[in-house]
């Protein structure tokens, strides 16, 4: 494992690599894939120290030599920058430096907007995909349920039939079998005396 001075120190190595070679070579460069390549070093030198330098897990264990280092390179980086940023100015004209730096800070929160978009999406997309989810569940647990209460209905429907074919005709009108039989032998007396 890199100590955490050194990830730091490292960073700030590739900005001075970065920012030497330009000074010693402005005035010669004429490509710009060169010249844009040193840029590229310098401003991934300063992230790789400024991730290292505010990262919680990296700061571990740091004495006050190693800050007190970490400190007067960040300081002398910081002036050659400077310098780096005169010298651009000097052979592309004032601004120019100040229009890189604008540039890449623009297209850097453009990169963070696009993520948190693409995020949003996602996230979107997932509730949209629970709704669906949750409204196909209702509607199973709704056709479950009536089914349930037609079968039900069904069911008691057949045991009431079933329950009125065993009761007799004469049931059904609410005469018990003795006064039928009453009634019978009363209607075959009636006929045998006319």
């Amino acid at each position: 494992m890199v100590e955490p001075v050194t990830t730091v120190l490292t960073g700030l190595a590739l900005a001075r690599q970065g920012i030497d070679f330009l000074k010693t070579n402005m005035d010669s460069l004429q490509d710009a894939s060169e010249l844009s390549a040193q840029i590229a070093s310098i401003f991934k030198g300063q992230d790789e120290f400024n991730k290292a330098r505010y990262d919680p897990s990296e700061a571990k264990k740091m004495g006050i030599k190693d800050i007190a280092s970490e400190m007067i390179e960040f300081k002398l980086q910081q002036e050659q920058m400077y310098d780096l940023k005169r010298l651009v100015n000097h052979r592309f004209g004032l601004g120019f430096w100040e229009s890189i730096v604008a540039e890449r800070a623009k297209r850097i929160e453009e990169h963070k907007q696009l993520i948190k978009e693409q995020e949003r999406k996602k996230r979107q997309e997932r509730q949209e995909l629970i709704d669906t989810m949750q409204t196909i569940g209702i509607v199973i647990a709704i056709v479950l349920a009536l089914l349930g209460l037609i079968i039900m209905f069904f069911i008691l429907t057949k045991e009431d039939n079933l329950v009125k074919s065993d009761i007799r005709p004469s049931q059904q009108f609410g005469i018990t079998v003795d006064e039928q039989s009453r009634r019978e032998s009363a209607s075959k007396t009636k006929a045998s005396r006319s």
